[in-house]
């Protein structure tokens, strides 16, 4: 196990963009996974591909430069420091990523425009307030505890339970054609 470590951190040093994207791919893939197991569906791999596609392309390299931006804005760990790196970035990554996220698996679900917009209006908000539940203890402990090279890893880690929930939802309601987060959170 500490030979995987240690080759993950060199990595980080080496790499740290790729690392990141992968850690993003293959987590948020594992959470599709959970959660296919979980409803008890037949497995489908192109939808945990598509997943794992959303954490590579997007996740992983998005909090990679969010979270060294967030560093230089708002650097140190003292309560208020951690406080307001939260504020921040549960009003502005958080909505942002989060619409990303609804935009993307749509489209990659052959989704229309209309679609995707019906869909930002009704999930995007009650889906921020679920992700308020998960990510803002999440991210007292990420802020304050864990290192800004390893932030990127524990948020990731959290994330299997979190797209596990956020994947629940999306294919719920693509589905259904219609919005189910209510029901779940």
């Amino acid at each position: 196990m500490s030979l995987l470590w240690s080759k993950y951190t060199t990595a980080l040093v080496k790499k740290p963009i790729l690392t990141k994207a992968a850690t993003g791919g293959v987590l948020s893939g594992t959470g599709d996974i959970i959660s296919q197991v979980i409803d008890g569906d037949s497995y489908d791999v192109v939808r945990t591909l598509k997943l794992a596609f959303f954490g590579f392309s997007v996740y992983g390299p998005g909090l990679h430069f969010w979270y060294k931006g967030l560093e230089k804005v708002v650097p140190g760990v003292t309560v208020a420091k951690v406080i307001q790196k939260i504020v921040l970035d549960q009003t502005i990554f958080a909505p942002l990523y989060l619409g990303s996220f609804i935009t993307v698996m749509s489209l990659l679900e052959g989704k229309g425009i209309d679609y995707i917009v019906s869909k930002q209006k009704s999930e995007l908000f009650p889906t921020l307030k679920a992700n308020w539940g998960v990510w803002i203890p999440a991210n007292i402990v990420n802020f304050a505890l864990v290192p800004i090279n390893l932030r990127v890893l524990f948020v990731s880690c959290v994330s299997v339970a979190w797209y596990s929930i956020l994947s629940k939802l999306h294919h719920k309601s693509v589905q259904q054609d219609e919005p189910v987060i209510q029901d779940v959170v």
